[in-house]
Protein backbone atom coordinates (compact mmCIF):
# COMPACT_ATOMS: atom_id res chain seq x y z
CA UNK A 1 0.00 0.00 0.00
CA UNK A 2 2.93 2.60 1.03
CA UNK A 3 4.37 1.65 -2.24
CA UNK A 4 1.22 2.73 -3.75
CA UNK A 5 0.72 5.81 -2.74
CA UNK A 6 4.52 6.79 -3.58
CA UNK A 7 4.51 5.87 -6.93
CA UNK A 8 0.97 8.26 -6.90
CA UNK A 9 2.59 11.13 -4.94
CA UNK A 10 5.86 10.70 -7.64
CA UNK A 11 3.89 10.73 -10.53
CA UNK A 12 1.91 13.89 -9.49
CA UNK A 13 4.90 15.75 -9.14
CA UNK A 14 6.66 14.24 -12.25
CA UNK A 15 3.86 14.91 -14.79
CA UNK A 16 3.36 18.36 -13.92
CA UNK A 17 6.81 19.20 -14.11
CA UNK A 18 6.56 17.48 -17.38
CA UNK A 19 3.61 19.60 -18.48
CA UNK A 20 6.07 22.55 -17.45
CA UNK A 21 8.58 21.99 -19.48
CA UNK A 22 6.94 21.24 -22.44
CA UNK A 23 4.66 24.30 -22.25
CA UNK A 24 8.04 26.36 -21.60
CA UNK A 25 9.58 24.08 -24.55
CA UNK A 26 6.05 25.47 -27.13
CA UNK A 27 6.64 28.94 -25.64
CA UNK A 28 10.65 29.51 -26.12
CA UNK A 29 9.95 27.65 -30.16
CA UNK A 30 7.50 30.11 -30.88
CA UNK A 31 9.06 33.23 -29.45
CA UNK A 32 12.53 32.27 -31.24
CA UNK A 33 10.72 31.43 -34.15
CA UNK A 34 8.85 34.58 -34.58
CA UNK A 35 12.14 36.66 -33.40
CA UNK A 36 13.80 34.53 -36.28
CA UNK A 37 10.83 36.04 -39.36
CA UNK A 38 11.16 39.37 -37.90
CA UNK A 39 15.18 38.90 -38.19
CA UNK A 40 15.26 40.73 -34.59
CA UNK A 41 18.73 39.09 -34.05
CA UNK A 42 19.64 40.53 -30.87
CA UNK A 43 16.26 39.67 -29.32
CA UNK A 44 16.31 36.10 -30.51
CA UNK A 45 19.91 35.52 -28.62
CA UNK A 46 18.02 37.09 -25.25
CA UNK A 47 15.25 34.98 -25.55
CA UNK A 48 17.31 31.56 -26.69
CA UNK A 49 19.65 32.58 -23.79
CA UNK A 50 16.89 32.41 -21.48
CA UNK A 51 15.26 28.92 -22.23
CA UNK A 52 19.04 27.65 -22.10
CA UNK A 53 19.36 28.81 -18.93
CA UNK A 54 16.07 26.97 -18.02
CA UNK A 55 17.66 23.80 -19.32
CA UNK A 56 15.04 24.01 -22.70
CA UNK A 57 17.63 22.76 -25.69
CA UNK A 58 16.82 21.03 -29.47
CA UNK A 59 18.62 21.78 -32.68
CA UNK A 60 15.57 24.72 -34.56
CA UNK A 61 17.08 26.73 -31.06
CA UNK A 62 20.63 26.23 -31.81
CA UNK A 63 20.29 26.88 -35.07
CA UNK A 64 18.23 30.03 -34.96
CA UNK A 65 20.68 30.54 -31.99
CA UNK A 66 23.79 30.68 -34.49
CA UNK A 67 22.54 32.12 -37.19
CA UNK A 68 21.57 35.42 -34.89
CA UNK A 69 25.24 35.65 -34.10
CA UNK A 70 26.09 34.73 -37.55
CA UNK A 71 24.03 37.85 -39.29
CA UNK A 72 25.65 39.78 -36.06
CA UNK A 73 29.05 39.13 -37.71
CA UNK A 74 30.02 37.04 -33.98
CA UNK A 75 31.33 34.29 -35.98
CA UNK A 76 33.32 32.42 -33.04
CA UNK A 77 29.89 32.53 -30.80
CA UNK A 78 27.72 31.58 -33.83
CA UNK A 79 30.25 28.60 -33.78
CA UNK A 80 29.42 26.84 -30.57
CA UNK A 81 25.54 26.67 -31.83
CA UNK A 82 25.92 25.50 -35.32
CA UNK A 83 28.53 22.66 -33.34
CA UNK A 84 25.43 21.57 -31.14
CA UNK A 85 22.93 21.58 -34.07
CA UNK A 86 24.86 19.10 -35.67
CA UNK A 87 25.42 17.33 -32.93
CA UNK A 88 21.32 16.98 -32.21
CA UNK A 89 21.49 16.43 -36.65
CA UNK A 90 24.43 15.68 -38.23
CA UNK A 91 23.20 15.04 -41.82
CA UNK A 92 21.74 18.50 -41.73
CA UNK A 93 23.44 20.20 -44.88
CA UNK A 94 22.68 24.28 -43.71
CA UNK A 95 23.79 23.47 -40.27
CA UNK A 96 27.40 22.58 -41.83
CA UNK A 97 27.07 24.95 -44.57
CA UNK A 98 26.62 27.70 -41.54
CA UNK A 99 29.09 26.10 -39.16
CA UNK A 100 32.19 26.06 -42.49
CA UNK A 101 31.12 29.73 -43.29
CA UNK A 102 32.05 30.30 -39.39
CA UNK A 103 34.72 29.16 -38.86
CA UNK A 104 35.95 30.67 -42.62
CA UNK A 105 35.26 34.16 -41.03
CA UNK A 106 36.46 34.07 -37.80
CA UNK A 107 40.02 33.31 -39.26
CA UNK A 108 40.12 29.96 -37.39
CA UNK A 109 40.68 28.28 -41.29
CA UNK A 110 42.06 25.19 -39.79
CA UNK A 111 39.63 24.34 -38.41
CA UNK A 112 36.66 25.14 -41.66
CA UNK A 113 39.51 22.81 -43.30
CA UNK A 114 38.55 19.98 -40.81
CA UNK A 115 34.77 20.81 -40.90
CA UNK A 116 34.91 20.42 -44.60
CA UNK A 117 36.35 16.85 -44.71
CA UNK A 118 33.72 15.56 -41.73
CA UNK A 119 30.84 17.16 -43.74
CA UNK A 120 31.78 16.68 -47.24
CA UNK A 121 28.01 15.25 -48.64
CA UNK A 122 26.71 17.58 -47.09
CA UNK A 123 28.31 20.57 -48.12
CA UNK A 124 28.28 18.87 -51.31
CA UNK A 125 24.62 19.34 -51.61
CA UNK A 126 25.08 23.16 -50.69
CA UNK A 127 27.52 23.31 -53.54
CA UNK A 128 30.28 24.24 -51.35
CA UNK A 129 33.50 24.51 -53.40
CA UNK A 130 35.98 22.46 -52.07
CA UNK A 131 39.11 24.06 -49.78
CA UNK A 132 41.67 21.56 -50.91
CA UNK A 133 44.13 22.17 -53.41
CA UNK A 134 47.79 21.42 -54.32
CA UNK A 135 47.97 24.88 -54.84
CA UNK A 136 45.07 26.50 -53.42
CA UNK A 137 46.55 30.54 -53.42
CA UNK A 138 49.88 32.87 -53.99
CA UNK A 139 51.22 35.78 -52.09
CA UNK A 140 53.70 38.23 -52.86
CA UNK A 141 55.38 41.04 -51.42
CA UNK A 142 57.64 43.68 -51.65
CA UNK A 143 59.50 47.07 -49.69
CA UNK A 144 61.91 49.60 -49.38
CA UNK A 145 63.83 50.34 -45.97
CA UNK A 146 65.73 53.90 -45.92
CA UNK A 147 67.83 54.76 -43.33
CA UNK A 148 67.81 57.94 -41.30
CA UNK A 149 69.40 59.75 -40.95
CA UNK A 150 70.54 59.20 -44.57
CA UNK A 151 74.09 57.66 -45.08
CA UNK A 152 76.11 57.42 -48.55
CA UNK A 153 77.60 54.04 -47.38
CA UNK A 154 74.15 52.42 -47.69
CA UNK A 155 72.17 52.55 -50.34
CA UNK A 156 67.55 51.93 -49.89
CA UNK A 157 67.18 48.02 -49.11
CA UNK A 158 65.08 46.08 -51.37
CA UNK A 159 63.15 43.47 -50.48
CA UNK A 160 60.91 40.68 -52.36
CA UNK A 161 58.80 38.02 -51.49
CA UNK A 162 56.41 35.47 -53.51
CA UNK A 163 54.90 32.18 -52.10
CA UNK A 164 52.35 29.34 -52.72
CA UNK A 165 49.82 27.97 -50.76
CA UNK A 166 49.02 24.40 -49.96
CA UNK A 167 45.73 22.89 -48.69
CA UNK A 168 46.47 19.14 -49.10
CA UNK A 169 43.30 17.97 -47.69
CA UNK A 170 41.29 18.59 -43.68
CA UNK A 171 44.74 17.91 -42.05
CA UNK A 172 47.76 19.48 -43.85
CA UNK A 173 48.33 23.23 -45.01
CA UNK A 174 51.47 24.06 -46.24
CA UNK A 175 53.22 27.56 -47.32
CA UNK A 176 56.43 27.84 -49.24
CA UNK A 177 57.57 31.68 -49.86
CA UNK A 178 60.86 32.74 -51.74
CA UNK A 179 62.84 36.30 -50.20
CA UNK A 180 65.49 38.32 -51.69
CA UNK A 181 67.09 40.73 -50.08
CA UNK A 182 69.70 43.50 -51.61
CA UNK A 183 71.73 46.39 -50.51
CA UNK A 184 74.56 48.20 -52.23
CA UNK A 185 77.03 48.95 -49.80
CA UNK A 186 79.57 51.84 -51.11
CA UNK A 187 83.14 52.77 -49.73
CA UNK A 188 84.56 55.82 -50.38
CA UNK A 189 88.40 56.29 -50.68
CA UNK A 190 89.89 60.07 -50.76
CA UNK A 191 93.49 60.13 -52.01
CA UNK A 192 95.64 63.59 -52.02
CA UNK A 193 97.02 64.10 -55.43
CA UNK A 194 100.72 64.93 -55.89
CA UNK A 195 101.32 68.65 -56.44
CA UNK A 196 98.18 71.44 -56.95
CA UNK A 197 95.03 70.46 -56.76
CA UNK A 198 91.84 68.97 -54.29
CA UNK A 199 92.55 64.75 -53.63
CA UNK A 200 90.28 62.49 -55.00
CA UNK A 201 87.53 60.45 -53.92
CA UNK A 202 86.79 57.10 -55.74
CA UNK A 203 83.83 55.07 -55.35
CA UNK A 204 83.65 51.72 -55.03
CA UNK A 205 80.28 49.30 -54.44
CA UNK A 206 79.51 45.72 -53.47
CA UNK A 207 75.88 44.24 -53.06
CA UNK A 208 74.34 42.65 -50.07
CA UNK A 209 72.52 39.90 -51.13
CA UNK A 210 70.03 37.44 -48.94
CA UNK A 211 68.16 34.31 -50.39
CA UNK A 212 65.67 32.75 -48.24
CA UNK A 213 63.78 30.22 -48.07
CA UNK A 214 60.76 29.57 -46.17
CA UNK A 215 58.53 26.66 -44.86
CA UNK A 216 55.45 26.75 -43.11
CA UNK A 217 53.19 23.49 -42.07
CA UNK A 218 50.23 23.57 -39.96
CA UNK A 219 48.11 20.82 -39.07
CA UNK A 220 44.90 20.43 -36.91
CA UNK A 221 44.77 18.05 -34.38
CA UNK A 222 41.09 18.48 -33.60
CA UNK A 223 38.88 21.47 -33.51
CA UNK A 224 40.35 24.29 -32.25
CA UNK A 225 44.24 23.08 -32.01
CA UNK A 226 46.47 22.96 -34.16
CA UNK A 227 50.16 22.35 -34.68
CA UNK A 228 52.51 24.72 -36.51
CA UNK A 229 56.07 24.55 -37.65
CA UNK A 230 58.23 26.20 -40.02
CA UNK A 231 61.54 26.51 -41.78
CA UNK A 232 63.57 29.58 -42.45
CA UNK A 233 66.99 29.03 -44.86
CA UNK A 234 69.31 32.13 -45.65
CA UNK A 235 72.17 32.43 -48.09
CA UNK A 236 73.79 35.75 -47.64
CA UNK A 237 76.40 37.04 -50.20
CA UNK A 238 78.53 39.65 -48.62
CA UNK A 239 82.31 40.71 -47.95
CA UNK A 240 82.36 37.07 -47.18
CA UNK A 241 79.54 34.20 -47.56
CA UNK A 242 77.85 32.45 -44.83
CA UNK A 243 74.50 30.49 -44.15
CA UNK A 244 71.53 30.84 -41.34
CA UNK A 245 68.91 28.23 -40.57
CA UNK A 246 65.95 28.65 -38.12
CA UNK A 247 63.20 26.22 -37.00
CA UNK A 248 59.75 26.50 -35.07
CA UNK A 249 57.95 24.78 -33.59
CA UNK A 250 53.94 25.96 -31.32
CA UNK A 251 50.67 24.73 -30.68
CA UNK A 252 47.76 27.01 -31.04
CA UNK A 253 44.40 26.25 -29.41
CA UNK A 254 41.17 28.76 -30.11
CA UNK A 255 38.69 28.35 -26.98
CA UNK A 256 35.69 30.78 -27.72
CA UNK A 257 37.04 34.60 -28.06
CA UNK A 258 40.32 33.44 -27.62
CA UNK A 259 43.20 32.00 -29.61
CA UNK A 260 46.75 31.16 -27.28
CA UNK A 261 49.74 29.89 -28.85
CA UNK A 262 53.03 28.09 -27.44
CA UNK A 263 55.57 28.24 -29.84
CA UNK A 264 59.50 27.75 -29.36
CA UNK A 265 62.90 28.82 -31.91
CA UNK A 266 65.99 27.89 -32.82
CA UNK A 267 68.33 29.39 -35.30
CA UNK A 268 72.07 29.11 -36.19
CA UNK A 269 72.48 32.84 -37.27
CA UNK A 270 76.65 33.29 -38.06
CA UNK A 271 77.42 29.94 -36.32
CA UNK A 272 75.90 31.15 -33.06
CA UNK A 273 72.88 29.69 -31.51
CA UNK A 274 69.94 31.51 -31.08
CA UNK A 275 66.94 30.49 -28.96
CA UNK A 276 63.55 31.68 -27.99
CA UNK A 277 60.34 31.05 -26.09
CA UNK A 278 56.95 33.09 -26.88
CA UNK A 279 53.40 32.95 -25.52
CA UNK A 280 50.63 34.38 -27.17
CA UNK A 281 46.93 35.78 -26.59
CA UNK A 282 44.27 37.24 -28.99
CA UNK A 283 41.35 38.59 -28.05
CA UNK A 284 37.88 39.02 -30.21
CA UNK A 285 36.20 41.70 -27.46
CA UNK A 286 33.71 42.55 -30.68
CA UNK A 287 32.89 42.00 -34.08
CA UNK A 288 35.54 43.71 -36.14
CA UNK A 289 38.20 44.24 -33.48
CA UNK A 290 41.01 42.06 -32.10
CA UNK A 291 43.78 42.65 -29.75
CA UNK A 292 47.24 40.19 -29.41
CA UNK A 293 49.72 40.20 -26.96
CA UNK A 294 52.81 38.03 -27.60
CA UNK A 295 55.61 37.83 -25.16
CA UNK A 296 58.84 35.96 -26.29
CA UNK A 297 62.13 35.69 -24.22
CA UNK A 298 64.80 35.58 -26.53
CA UNK A 299 68.84 33.69 -25.45
CA UNK A 300 71.79 34.61 -27.64
CA UNK A 301 74.62 32.31 -25.53
CA UNK A 302 74.54 33.70 -22.04
CA UNK A 303 72.59 37.18 -23.57
CA UNK A 304 68.86 36.95 -22.44
CA UNK A 305 66.55 39.56 -23.38
CA UNK A 306 62.36 39.88 -23.69
CA UNK A 307 60.12 41.29 -26.29
CA UNK A 308 56.41 42.41 -25.86
CA UNK A 309 54.70 42.67 -29.36
CA UNK A 310 50.86 44.56 -29.31
CA UNK A 311 48.79 43.96 -32.06
CA UNK A 312 45.34 45.80 -32.70
CA UNK A 313 43.68 45.14 -35.88
CA UNK A 314 40.14 47.25 -36.55
CA UNK A 315 37.77 47.08 -38.98
CA UNK A 316 36.98 50.41 -40.83
CA UNK A 317 34.65 49.52 -43.08
CA UNK A 318 32.71 46.61 -45.19
CA UNK A 319 36.17 45.37 -47.10
CA UNK A 320 38.47 47.27 -44.90
CA UNK A 321 40.96 46.63 -41.79
CA UNK A 322 43.46 48.72 -40.09
CA UNK A 323 46.52 47.16 -37.71
CA UNK A 324 48.73 48.53 -35.63
CA UNK A 325 51.29 47.17 -33.81
CA UNK A 326 54.46 47.35 -31.85
CA UNK A 327 57.44 45.52 -30.59
CA UNK A 328 59.21 46.32 -27.37
CA UNK A 329 62.80 45.11 -27.06
CA UNK A 330 65.42 44.38 -28.78
CA UNK A 331 64.85 41.90 -31.55
CA UNK A 332 68.04 40.97 -32.89
CA UNK A 333 68.37 37.54 -34.19
CA UNK A 334 64.33 36.91 -33.53
CA UNK A 335 61.96 34.99 -35.51
CA UNK A 336 58.39 36.60 -35.59
CA UNK A 337 55.26 35.73 -37.22
CA UNK A 338 55.72 31.65 -37.32
CA UNK A 339 59.12 32.46 -38.28
CA UNK A 340 58.17 34.35 -41.50
CA UNK A 341 60.90 37.25 -40.19
CA UNK A 342 64.20 36.24 -38.93
CA UNK A 343 65.29 39.87 -37.35
CA UNK A 344 68.90 38.84 -38.63
CA UNK A 345 70.69 42.40 -37.92
CA UNK A 346 73.93 43.05 -36.39
CA UNK A 347 72.87 46.21 -35.10
CA UNK A 348 70.11 46.22 -32.07
CA UNK A 349 66.59 46.63 -33.22
CA UNK A 350 64.87 48.04 -29.92
CA UNK A 351 61.59 49.30 -31.41
CA UNK A 352 59.56 48.61 -34.05
CA UNK A 353 56.36 50.32 -34.77
CA UNK A 354 53.46 50.04 -37.72
CA UNK A 355 50.62 50.21 -39.71
CA UNK A 356 49.28 48.08 -42.13
CA UNK A 357 45.59 48.45 -44.01
CA UNK A 358 44.34 45.52 -46.09
CA UNK A 359 41.58 45.57 -48.55
CA UNK A 360 39.84 42.80 -49.97
CA UNK A 361 38.95 43.18 -53.31
CA UNK A 362 36.73 40.40 -53.69
CA UNK A 363 36.64 37.15 -52.36
CA UNK A 364 39.68 36.13 -53.80
CA UNK A 365 41.95 39.16 -53.60
CA UNK A 366 43.63 41.00 -50.72
CA UNK A 367 46.07 43.93 -51.13
CA UNK A 368 48.04 44.99 -48.04
CA UNK A 369 49.92 48.29 -48.02
CA UNK A 370 52.11 49.47 -45.06
CA UNK A 371 54.74 51.18 -43.28
CA UNK A 372 57.07 50.13 -39.92
CA UNK A 373 59.41 52.86 -38.07
CA UNK A 374 62.41 50.27 -36.73
CA UNK A 375 65.00 52.20 -34.48
CA UNK A 376 68.18 50.97 -34.09
CA UNK A 377 71.72 51.54 -31.94
CA UNK A 378 74.98 50.96 -33.87
CA UNK A 379 76.93 48.35 -32.24
CA UNK A 380 79.94 49.91 -32.92
CA UNK A 381 79.16 54.07 -32.21
CA UNK A 382 76.16 53.45 -29.74
CA UNK A 383 74.32 56.10 -31.89
CA UNK A 384 70.65 55.44 -32.65
CA UNK A 385 69.58 55.49 -36.01
CA UNK A 386 66.32 54.79 -37.99
CA UNK A 387 64.62 52.55 -40.95
CA UNK A 388 61.78 53.89 -42.41
CA UNK A 389 59.86 50.42 -44.36
CA UNK A 390 57.28 50.36 -47.17
CA UNK A 391 55.46 47.45 -48.60
CA UNK A 392 52.80 46.19 -50.71
CA UNK A 393 51.75 42.92 -50.85
CA UNK A 394 49.03 40.65 -52.65
CA UNK A 395 47.27 37.71 -52.21
CA UNK A 396 45.23 35.65 -54.60
CA UNK A 397 43.05 33.10 -53.87
CA UNK A 398 42.49 29.72 -56.15
CA UNK A 399 40.38 28.43 -53.64
CA UNK A 400 37.63 30.43 -52.13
Amino acid sequence: MRRIVLLFFLAGSFFPALAQQAGSFSRYDKQTYAHYLQQDWQALINTGKAALKEGIDFYYLRMRLGIAYYEKGQYRQAIAHFNKALAYNSYNPLAAEYLYYAYKLAGRLADANLVYGQYKPQLGQRQVASPYGVISGFYSEGGLKFLSPANDEAGPLKYMHAGAQQQLGGRLSLYHGYMRISQNINRYETVNNPGPGPPTTSKTTRKYVQNEYYLRAAVPLVAGLQLTGSLHTQAITDSVRYNNLAFMAGLTASIKLFDFSATYGLARIKATRQQQVALGITVYPAPGLYLQSVFTHHRDGDRGNTIFLQKTGVRTGANTWLEAYGSFGDMRNVQDMDGFYQYNTPDPLTLRLGLTGIFYLGVRTKLLVGYTYENYEALATNLPYQQHYTFTGLQFLLKK
